[in-house]
């Protein structure tokens, strides 16, 4: 029985299948389920209907099945390959369908970022039949060295030209026709492609291989004009200027070549005979090993520089995601490292989208690319990498700005980068946000020191609170009867999972550091069938669990007289409790709390418990510790910043046997502050204690994280990786 199989990476992408009647097929497609992904058969049903085809493992859902990749036992996260199971019946009585595979998280709704993977099957016929393929009554062939030259063609009406190049674009050069614009517009010649590049034949796993480039022409009438002369330029698409030149000088008897041409030259063109092997450039390979023998400091001093300016990313040359706050008028950078001597260089991939927008690109070039710097290197050294960097401006903002899309690939490809970077833009809408809730009776507004209001509303109606607050001192407000609020006629339509909700930064001057703004909270009233609930919140740090520093109090009336006097009732008395509470809690109970916490700290010293301590800006840590035992991780920080220490991989360390003592529901430690008796804005310490079942060599890294718990992660926040080793 004839079988075949086609194996597809998670990226996708399009290939053909030789099939035969009465034979068995499969195709596996790469994946990992545990990040919500799944491979599905798109248009299965086409599948099930068919009478040439039948789908053997074909489930309900329209995936198959799936098979895990090997791993180290306890180890998560880890991917593998569905495996889709055909049967072809009988070739000949209509035509093959085409399989269409994609790799999404909601077969119902299909994102553009989706991959897809396309099979076309071909009916395997052992004797084909040739397809004539139209010959031309004259071709003309002329080939050149990767050194370019000048040769002369005469040629005729209804003549098919054909230049071959010897190039190798993994070194970043590439055949480029450069009077393309005059060819287009010529009356006697005609081009029939933009340049095809085909690879030399190779052994399996041999890197930089060169090939020809393939351009073809069709002389029409030589009578209608002119001839133009062909001009072949090889260089780096970011680089002016070239390092070789191809000339083709276009003859007819009778027929003027359309410009000066240079003296003429003694050989003409003569019977092809294959040129001598080009000698590849040996360094070739350089790129792929010259980055480790790079000295440490390069990739440290760079990231550090950048970290200065706020209008400016980077990325490594794997790209990645980031957002960046803009206004009108301010230019940024955006900068991805890349190494053109592989062939790979960075595009921008939505060129068209970015110039109808608000966006101006300052320094983008004909192909989409834009400046490149290469690294400092010594003399003569080659394969050195660089960095691409893209320049742009905010002109007015009129709407929602779109996403810089950028895409690492090799020139002549036209899909599956094999790598992408993406910049969401947010512009600073605090305007836009007044103008909108000024004028709506259904707001109410707060000072950081919050307060008590009351409001009416009625069933199917919306309403605002806004609260004034500076997270940057560590504090934010939070609705803290969540629970309470669900399970009423109320609906909170922007509450985030810790809940809180949107948050508006006032306008401030460039660089300005600390400024305040509003956290403003919306709801919805739906059809109220009973009382309706007070909205507490509070202006707290996210670690703390009772005694905030501020409440605020918003009654709901609906329409209803009596309930509002009730209400105005309990607001008097929250009002005498505030008032008598607030000073007790701030001079008395912070302070028991702050050496309680102190006393435990020391305690846990006394009991001869292992504790690492390190600094804010270290990255890496090891700690010996035995079986069954419980240690301590101190990491220097600062809260009233807003910036804390989290724990990013707590299930993997639980999963491993290494279980977080002290974990609050952010995943944050304890934070002590003893020396700073009271005063704001001095640092302190973030404890996480940890006790570990049995200890390996192979245990999984503690990660820890510095961030605020507002903002999106992303690869620039700083990281922390703790060891542990068996003692």
């Amino acid at each position: 029985m004839f079988s075949a199989s086609i194996t597809f990476s998670n990226d996708g992408g399009e290939k053909e299948l030789n099939v035969k009647a009465n034979s068995e097929f499969s195709i596996e497609l790469k994946g990992n389920p545990t990040t919500g992904f799944n491979w599905y058969l798109q248009n299965a049903d086409e599948i099930r209907n068919s009478k040439v085809i039948k789908a053997l493992n074909l489930k309900s859902s329209n995936t198959a099945d799936y098979k895990q990749s090997s791993s180290r036992k306890g180890m998560v996260g880890v991917g593998g390959a569905f495996k889709f199971k055909f049967q072809v019946k009988d070739v000949a009585k209509t035509e093959l369908p085409t399989l269409q595979f994609v790799y999404t998280r909601n077969l119902e709704k299909i994102l553009k970022d989706d991959s897809i993977a396309t099979v076309h099957l071909i009916k395997d016929d052992p004797e084909p039949e040739p397809i004539p393929e139209p010959i031309p009554e004259k071709e003309e062939v002329i080939s050149f060295t990767s050194e370019g030259g000048r040769q002369e063609l005469n040629v005729e009406s209804d003549t098919a030209i054909t230049i071959q190049l010897k190039g190798n674009p993994t070194t970043g050069y590439a055949w480029y026709l450069e009077n393309s614009t005059e060819i287009e517009e010529s009356k006697v010649i005609e081009s029939l492609n933009y340049g095809e590049y085909i690879q030399d034949k190779a052994l399996a796993g041999v890197v930089g291989v060169g090939g020809t480039y393939i351009y073809k022409f069709q002389i029409k009438d030589v009578s209608a004009g002119e001839l133009p002369t062909l001009k072949f330029v090889y260089k780096r698409s970011w680089v002016n200027g070239s390092v070789a030149t191809a000339i083709v000088e276009l003859k007819s008897e009778g027929v003027a070549v359309s410009s000066a041409v240079a003296p003429k030259i003694e050989s003409l063109v003569k019977p092809f005979r294959e040129p001598k092997p080009i000698e590849e450039p040996k360094p070739i390979e350089e790129p792929v090993e010259e980055p480790v023998e790079e000295p440490i400091e390069e990739p440290i001093e760079e990231p550090i520089e950048i970290l200065e300016d706020d209008n400016m990313i980077i990325f490594s040359n794997e790209g990645g995601d980031d957002e960046l706050v803009v206004e009108d008028n301010t230019s940024f950078t955006i900068k991805l490292e890349g190494n053109p001597t592989t062939g790979y260089s960075w595009y921008l991939d939505n060129v068209d989208e970015i110039k109808e927008s608000a966006i101006e690109a300052l320094n983008l070039n004909e192909v989409g690319s834009a400046d490149y710097v290469q690294k400092s290197a010594p003399a003569g050294m080659v394969g050195v990498g660089g960095t691409f960097i893209f320049k742009f401006k905010i002109n007015e903002i009129q709407g929602e700005l779109p996403q810089l899309k950028f895409v690492y690939k090799r020139p002549w490809e036209t899909k599956n980068p094999i790598y992408e970077a993406t910049v969401t833009l947010v512009s600073n809408v605090i305007d836009v946000i007044k103008d909108e809730i000024e004028d709506d009776d259904n707001v109410i507004a707060f000072s950081n020191e919050g307060g008590n209001e009351k409001l009416a509303v009625e069933d199917n109606t919306s309403f605002t609170i806004k609260l004034e607050g500076n997270p940057t001192t560590g504090y934010s407000w939070y609705l803290d009867n969540v629970d309470e609020i669900k399970e009423s006629a109320i609906e909170a339509l922007n509450l985030n999972e810790v809940g809180s909700a949107d948050y508006v930064q006032k306008s401030a001057p460039a660089g300005m550091v600390g400024v305040g703004g509003t956290f403003i909270f919306k709801f919805k009233i739906n059809e109220i069938k009973g009382e309706l609930p007070e909205l507490k919140f509070v202006y707290k740090r996210p670690w703390e669990t009772k005694n905030p520093i501020y409440e605020a109090t918003v009654a709901l009336a609906s329409n209803d007289s009596k309930k509002v006097e009730k209400e105005e009732i309990k607001i008097e008395e929250v009002k005498k409790i505030e008032k008598e509470e607030v000073k007790k809690i701030e001079k008395e109970e912070v302070k028991k709390v702050e050496k309680e916490e102190v006393k435990k700290v020391e305690k846990e010293e006394e009991k001869d418990v292992k504790v690492l301590k390190l600094g804010k800006t270290e990255t890496t840590g090891e700690i010996k510790v035995k079986d069954n035992e419980t240690f301590v991780v101190e990491v220097k920080g600062n809260i009233t910043t807003g910036y804390a220490w989290y724990l990013l991989n707590e299930e993997e360390l639980i999963e491993a046997g290494i279980t977080p003592l002290n974990l609050n529901k952010y995943k944050s430690g304890d934070y002590i502050n003893a020396k700073a008796k009271l005063l704001l804005g001095t640092n302190g310490t973030f404890v996480f204690k940890f006790k570990v079942d049995t200890v390996t060599d192979d245990l999984p890294p503690i990660q820890l994280i510095h961030r605020r718990s507002w903002n999106p992660i992303t690869n620039r926040d700083p990281r922390l990786e703790i060891t542990i080793k068996p003692e």
